[in-house]
């Protein structure tokens, strides 16, 4: 699994990887201010995440959000996963991601009401 790290600013929600904000002579050493709007940036880390589906024989991969207890995939990145896997309406050979079969990561599956998911280790 691949791992990186993006700043992204709490007030204005731009984000940058690391090499963009280092590469500005303005704010480096400094990589906690937005250099858009001034106000402090977060780091967060994300983390290549990998399901499959045996019934159809695809698999999809996405950077999901590493959180506390586990990562946590946007409601696009979701539903772009779903699509991937399965992609028929109707279709019942799946679970909440439209994954099958033993998946690789052994994550479980959380989905929220916004349509975001958050995998659980």
């Amino acid at each position: 699994m691949a791992s990186r790290k993006v700043f992204r600013c709490m007030a204005c929600g731009k984000a940058w990887k690391h090499a963009e904000l280092a590469a500005r002579d303005d704010i480096f050493g400094k990589p906690k201010v937005c250099p858009e709007c001034g106000k402090n940036v977060r780091i967060i880390s994300y983390m290549q995440v990998r399901f499959e589906n045996d019934f159809h024989g695809t698999a999809a991969m996405a950077m999901a959000e590493i959180g506390r207890d586990g990562f946590l995939l946007s409601p696009g990145k979701a539903g772009r996963m779903r699509v991937t896997l399965c992609g028929k309406s109707g279709c019942t050979c799946h679970g909440n991601l439209c994954e099958r079969g033993t998946q690789p990561n052994r994550l479980i599956i959380e989905p929220h009401a916004d349509g975001s998911v958050f995998l659980k280790l």
